[in-house]
């Protein structure tokens, strides 16, 4: 027999719960039987109940919980902090049972980590997924295109995932955010360390080819009017904090857009 009993009398950090084993299964014969206990807290309680359920199938633990009617609480954060720290059989057993979007990230710059994120974040009905599939079967059968054209195509659905659902509204007081990349002299490059030269792209020509590269510049100085565009509303973000994160999670997709 397994009893479980909680004492919040006891210091957190030497268990608050007891788990005992008894070698006999009815509780009117094991005071006196051989037994085996142990205090430990709610995450190791966590883990011992994902070992045990690995004895049952996925029915037998639903008719677990719903034993003699009764509903079993979990606390949400412990759910999460058992589904993070089990397996992959652990994993897919407690998503069976809570379903797969109770252990979904909710920040989505922890959801999205690759452009495979990014992509079935968006799902395979939305315009831009289907504008790359098109545009991709395209691409790859020609060598001669550009690898700054397929990354801009990435950067579309990189920005419409993280943006989640935010496009901007050109109001007066809207405010819209893109990746900021320094240039750098081939001095400073020699003074980096490894990690750092990974985040630096090499740029040739004027000034141009690397401060406004490809961000849909436009820019007259001849004409009766003034008017530049550094950066196109399509890769703008709707927070300082989304797009210095896009910037150094996709530096390398984005290196591919602005480089030479």
């Amino acid at each position: 027999m397994l009893i479980v009993k909680q004492d919040k009398t006891r210091k957190e950090e030497e268990g608050q719960i007891f788990v005992e084993l008894t070698i006999y299964r009815d509780v009117r014969n094991i005071a006196d039987c051989n037994r085996l206990g142990y205090w430990c807290d709610k995450a190791h309680l966590s883990h011992f109940i994902m070992e045990c359920a690995k004895c049952f199938t996925q029915d037998e633990l639903k008719n677990i919980l719903k034993m003699n009617g009764n509903n079993i609480y979990i606390e949400k954060n412990n759910l999460l902090d058992a589904y993070k720290k089990g397996n992959a059989d652990n994993k897919k057993m407690l998503e069976n049972l809570f379903g797969k979007e109770m252990f979904r990230p909710k920040n989505i710059m922890e959801r999205i980590k690759t452009f495979d994120d990014a992509f079935k974040e968006l799902g395979e009905h939305h315009p831009l997924v289907k504008e790359y599939h098109k545009r991709h079967l395209f691409l790859e059968d020609d060598s001669d295109i550009s690898s700054d054209l397929v990354a801009y195509l990435k950067l579309r659905i990189i920005t419409a995932a993280l943006n989640e659902g935010w496009t901007p509204q050109f109001t007066e007081d809207e405010y819209r955010y893109f990746p900021w990349f320094w240039l750098y002299t081939k001095e400073e490059i020699a003074k980096m360390d490894k990690e750092e030269r990974k985040k630096v792209v090499l740029f040739g020509g004027d000034a141009f080819s690397g401060a406004y590269a490809g961000f849909a510049f436009a820019y007259s100085s001849d004409a009766p009017s003034n008017t530049r565009a550094d950066v196109g509303s399509r890769l703008c973000f709707k927070s300082s904090a989304l797009a210095k994160y896009a910037g150094e999670q996709f530096a390398e997709i984005y290196f591919a857009f602005v480089g030479k």
